[in-house]
């Protein structure tokens, strides 16, 4: 979890200025108690530099693919705080941050281990002409290591595929495929991210935020069985 402020007025339709965002506060939750730390650890955080809870000006939350257990408590507690409140909301998906993380312009994958020899990836076209928000997503799939693998090699050119897991970037490279390891973004990844999305007009309803699973169940499964593309059913 991380409190952020922003130096400056969030303008819509204009970039955000990154040298702006100050991180105030950073607590890693982890483990079985994450539901009962989490708004302890907001109240704290804001109490110790001054704010009350009616200073808050935006709620981004990561909204998967990711631990079921910790999206579910992230998630409840922003669609509470966010409906009470009346504060905005944003949605950040995981695999979002992890293109924007790789810092390269153009055609992006982003990649993340979903355990079980399968994978969580994403295509992504990054632009600054799509304005504050830069980045459009072409689609998320979980898939195979093997199918994801044999995906990437068929494209031309073969694409850099970025990622936090080593595990990943391993696989991919074995496979004769280019792969970047990169640093696993954290709370204030996300913060910035919200911002961008909530210059771009990207904010949802608490009763409309959802988690993406990707895959919720096998008829909506996402692969990489095609290597021409990515097939939805």
């Amino acid at each position: 979890m991380a409190l952020a402020r922003y130096g400056a007025t969030v303008v819509p339709g204009a970039p955000i200025d990154a040298e702006q965002i100050e991180v105030l506060e950073f607590a890693s939750l982890q483990g079985g108690d994450y539901a009962e730390r989490l708004l302890p650890t907001l109240a704290s955080g804001l109490e110790k530099r001054g704010f009350t809870k009616k200073d808050i000006g935006l709620f981004a939350v990561a909204s998967g693919p990711g631990s079921f257990t910790g999206l579910r408590v992230g998630l409840s507690t922003v669609k509470a705080l966010g409906d009470a409140l009346q504060v905005p909301i944003v949605a950040v998906g995981v695999l979002e941050v992890v293109a924007l993380a790789a810092t390269h312009e153009g055609r992006v994958i982003a990649a993340l281990d979903a355990q079980r020899n399968e994978v969580y990836a994403g295509e992504y076209t990054v632009s600054r002409e799509f304005g504050p928000f830069p980045l459009h997503a072409e689609y998320e799939a979980l898939s195979s290591v093997d199918d994801f693998c044999t995906w990437l090699s068929a494209r031309v050119p073969v694409p850099v595929t970025f990622t936090p897991d080593a595990t990943i970037a391993e696989r991919v490279r074995k496979a004769g495929s280019p792969a970047e390891e990169i640093s696993r973004p954290a709370a204030d990844s996300y913060a910035r991210v919200g911002l961008m999305k909530l210059a771009a007009g990207q904010t949802i309803s608490a009763e409309t935020l959802d988690a993406n699973y990707i895959r919720r169940s096998d008829a909506e499964i996402l692969v990489f069985t095609n290597p021409a593309r990515a097939i939805v059913k």
